[in-house]
């Protein structure tokens, strides 16, 4: 939040990775936008089409990621389930 609203010329070094996050670019071009203001346009929506890009790209692979994940707890719940059961079972056929 800080380095879409805080001047990042006057903030540490540290910060100037600001400078590619989405928000500060959005706010920048409002600016540009709302008080015709030093504009950097171009620059804005060009960091702000790579951000989508990037999303894009990524997007299925995060899908694939997050099915795998599912599957994976649900396969590990019936499998705790099918042990309980079994466990059960046993238990029930030794007090007979």
């Amino acid at each position: 939040m800080s380095t879409s609203f805080y001047n990042l010329d006057l903030a540490p070094r540290f910060y100037h990775w600001g400078y590619a996050w989405p928000l500060h670019n959005i706010v920048e071009a409002d600016r540009v936008i709302l008080f015709n203001v030093h504009s950097r346009l171009p620059q804005n929506f060009g960091i702000l089409l790579g951000w989508v890009l990037v999303n894009c790209a990524l997007f299925p692979f995060c899908c694939y990621f997050m099915r795998w994940m599912k599957q994976r707890t649900e396969k590990k719940e019936k499998e705790k389930k099918e042990k309980e059961k079994k466990e059960k079972e046993k238990k029930d056929n030794g007090e007979e």
